[in-house]
């Protein structure tokens, strides 16, 4: 599981690291936003707003400790700020934006960038869900998968033009 999170990190600070040649290899083109990333973006946000809301509970019943709950609670709050900047502002495209902008999801990753050991922390930011299957694997969903996909489909669009 630490391995997958530092691969994932990496990725998304490589990938900030290469949007400068991105941008000069696109020629100043309009990459337009699409609608997929924005829909990911709110999706996360009403995740990350329903998380908050189970923390209390999670406190009291005892599953975390009060250090825990205020910690993770700080972390939520400004993902959801960040997030509905985010949100605004894919929502409100500029129309003279003619080069690909770091999203937000890379930063969450270069803040857990020189990680050595998971915390639920980190989990809840990064983490989706993880599922177990009958055969002993298992399957971790990260949350901005969709994000990747979307550098994906970036890249794939450079290499065919």
């Amino acid at each position: 599981m630490l391995v997958h999170l530092q691969t994932m990190i990496e990725l998304a600070v490589e990938y900030e690291k290469v949007l400068p040649r991105l941008n000069a290899m696109l020629g100043k083109k309009p990459v337009s936003v699409s609608e997929k990333a924005l829909a990911a973006q709110k999706k996360k946000l009403e995740e990350c707003k329903k998380n908050l809301l189970d923390l209390y509970p999670d406190w009291k019943a005892g599953n975390i400790t009060r250090d825990e709950y205020f910690g993770i609670k700080e972390n939520l709050n400004k993902e959801i700020a960040t997030l509905e900047k985010s949100v605004k502002k894919l929502e409100q495209p500029d129309p003279d934006e003619e080069t690909i902008k770091p999203n937000a999801f890379i930063e969450h990753f270069k803040r857990y960038k020189n990680i050595d050991k998971l915390s639920r922390a980190i989990l809840v930011t990064l983490v989706d869900t993880i599922l177990v299957h009958e055969d002993c694997r298992i399957t971790i969903r990260n949350n901005y998968s969709d994000e990747f996909e979307r550098i994906i489909e970036q890249l794939e669009k450079i290499e065919a033009a």
